[in-house]
């Protein structure tokens, strides 16, 4: 998405001025405030922002959402956002993923996302999550991980793949009801992702219907 830059002229009282910088020691309280500090509830964050950025990954393509969905997938211990996207290449991966505030879609108008702190938002959430991601057969794992006042994205794993997509995946915490509440919210909004639950509760739900 462009954001719109308006300039105006602004009086100024006085002879100095000062530039405002960011304090280089205080880069885990702006890590801080970007993952996780403007954000009330964290799985809302994560799932608006994850379902966001899975549509977007289709712009690039030259097929749609509609023609190979995106799912969200629910686990008693884990909840999946897989896209069948561009995917991201190494060089996406280091240049732009792994730097708060890069993106790809500050000049494309189609975009929804355009911050560049979305994808982070699972640190609303956990510490630590995980990416796998293909493109052009390159496929790898990755896990964004903050600790602290440190933030890095280690590389698990790469090998061959198939096919061009995106899978965000993390750890839930016992509150599985919470996320399927959350996305029932959400997804209305996102009508071309699905959800996929195949928890227990799914499970004794059908044992309950049986009876």
């Amino acid at each position: 998405m462009i954001l719109e830059k308006k300039e105006r002229d602004v009086p100024i009282v006085g002879g100095k001025s000062n530039g405002i910088s960011v304090d280089s020691n205080k880069t885990s309280k702006l890590l801080y405030v970007l993952t996780q500090g403007i954000y009330k509830d964290g799985r809302l964050a994560v799932c608006r922002e994850l379902a966001s950025n899975m549509v977007d990954s289709y712009l690039s393509c030259d097929y749609n959402i509609e023609d190979k969905p995106g799912f969200i997938k629910i686990t008693d211990d884990c909840i999946y956002f897989i896209d069948q996207g561009s995917g991201m290449s190494r060089e996406t991966v280091d240049n732009v993923y792994s730097n708060l505030l890069a993106s790809t879609k500050e000049n494309d108008n189609d975009a929804i996302g355009t911050w560049g702190i979305g994808s982070k938002t699972p640190w609303a959430y956990t510490d630590t999550f995980y990416v796998t991601t293909c493109k052009d057969g390159d496929k790898r794992t990755y896990a964004p991980v903050k600790d602290g006042a440190e933030s890095k994205i280690v590389l698990i794993s790469e090998e061959v793949g198939e096919s061009d997509g995106t899978t965000v995946f993390l750890n839930t915490k016992s509150d599985t009801k919470e996320w399927i509440s959350t996305l029932i919210n959400v997804l209305p909004c996102f009508r071309h992702i699905h959800l996929n639950y195949e928890g227990s509760l799914f499970s004794q739900a059908n044992r309950s219907e049986e009876r």
